[in-house]
């Protein structure tokens, strides 16, 4: 039963996200935001309050519907850069840190997502570094919370947060290769040279009937009943091992 208010629950949650996500996109909605003097303004008036406040004049409206602007960063100058959306410009959030691997330029391109949810405006700055040694000061002194972006970038790509108290592996903590979501990673050599292949023969599954092996067997009754109770095996085997049946 709360397996079934979850998934009712979560339905109808995309459900509505769509209908909105669909209204909001819809030609008459599109026209009607971009004829709003009001939302114009307020975009523009970010564009001039980040030019003003930072010196930064290559941020422009990227989508005037979703309210994002969008703009370049040099690296040695994103802390001030983002201190000022913060204290100055009222960007609470930092909802999230990406990076983006453009491997045949030699660089990294950070991408830092800001939210004032005030004025309902998202910025977006890109910062790149160079590939071979990549590093980034840390943003976690002004969102705590970037600590987890941080170490997910040091994680998967290899760059490094001077300042972040912890990037320390959360994912790969037996990883022993290099940073896996790298252009250049290369997922079948490296598992050749890391791994000896065997066949794949699990040893529990030939001690219940009803496994991969003995998928026409009949079911035992008592490992049903030890192992989950209340529900019977399938015999097909197109069909999940055990499946859920009114059990009488």
């Amino acid at each position: 039963m709360k397996r079934q208010i979850i998934d009712v629950t979560a339905g109808l949650n995309r459900a509505v996200s769509s209908a909105e996500h669909e209204r909001d996109a819809s030609p008459s909605a599109r026209k009607h935001i971009e004829h709003d003097t009001d939302n114009r303004a307020g975009l523009s008036e970010m564009v001039s309050a980040i030019a003003r406040g930072t010196g930064f004049d290559n941020f422009q409206v990227l989508d005037q519907l979703q309210r994002r602007v969008q703009g370049s960063v040099p690296s040695e100058r994103l802390h001030d850069f983002a201190s000022y959306l913060k204290h100055s410009l009222g960007f609470e959030h930092l909802s999230t840190i990406s990076c983006v691997d453009w491997i045949a330029e030699g660089r990294f391109e950070l991408v830092y997502h800001f939210w004032n949810y005030s004025k309902r405006i998202l910025v977006q700055a890109k910062v790149s570094i160079d590939r071979a040694s990549p590093s980034q000061a840390t943003v976690t002194d002004l969102w705590e919370p970037a600590k987890f972006q941080e170490r997910d970038i040091h994680e998967m790509f290899g760059v490094d947060f001077p300042g972040c108290e912890d990037l320390s592996r959360y994912i790969l903590s037996d990883w022993q290769g290099p940073p896996p979501m790298r252009k250049d990673f290369r997922t079948r050599e490296f598992a050749h040279e890391q791994y000896h292949f065997k066949e794949y023969e699990p040893v529990w599954d030939n001690q219940v009937q009803g496994g991969y092996y003995s998928n026409h067997a009949e079911p035992d009754p008592e490992a049903v009943r030890e192992i989950r109770p209340g529900r019977v095996a399938s015999r097909s085997s197109a069909e999940r091992w055990w499946k859920e049946e009114d059990h009488e």
